[in-house]
């Protein structure tokens, strides 16, 4: 099944309870409150690349009212990132952002930090195929699996470095891994 836009907006999740009525802001006082998502009205899904000083700067001058990221230090090549610093910048910026994390609930990518080099489809069990869309390093889980649900959800896990990291909430890729055939 292809990744399509509505099952990506279904994924986006507030996990941090950041996305209701609004939350201060712990920086600029003028900025005190944080947008909430039903008035976000220009958005921005930025992913798979490398945020330099000139790009966050520009996030930072945009109109864009929400952005989603890719946890940048969850890159085996990208681990000294200072995320929190960008996210704080665009939480911080003359136009309120909700900062979200984009993860990939579905699939298991060989380029985080939390591949080991030995895995392959079926080693461990629940990595379950090829990526059936042609994504080259991505491969299917079986997202019930608890070793999979380790990886995000124990206290070492990645949500809770995307918690620590300042993100306002999740945006959930691959939702649709319910349905597939693998």
């Amino acid at each position: 099944m292809p990744r399509t836009l509505i099952s990506l907006l279904v994924g986006v999740i507030a996990v941090f309870g950041l996305l209701g009525a609004g939350c201060p802001s712990s920086g600029d006082p003028t900025n005190s409150q944080r947008i909430s998502l039903g008035d976000v009205e220009n958005w921005l899904y930025l992913i798979d690349v490398d945020l330099t000083e000139e790009s966050v700067r520009q996030i930072e001058q945009s109109d864009h009212d929400m952005v989603v990221l890719d946890y940048i230090p969850s890159e085996s090549q990208n681990t000294e990132y200072d995320m929190a610093t960008t996210i704080q910048r665009l939480q911080d910026s003359s136009t309120r952002k909700l900062v979200l994390a984009y993860i990939d609930i579905g699939e298991a990518e060989d380029y985080r930090t939390y591949w080991k080099d030995d895995w392959q489809v079926g080693d461990p069990t629940w990595i379950t195929g090829e990526d059936p869309d042609g994504w080259e390093g991505n491969y299917p889980v079986a997202f019930w699996d608890s070793q999979w649900q380790d990886i995000w959800l124990s206290p070492e896990g990645l949500i809770e470095k995307i918690a620590d990291a300042g993100f306002d909430g999740v945006y959930l890729d691959w939702v649709e891994a319910y349905s597939d055939d693998n």
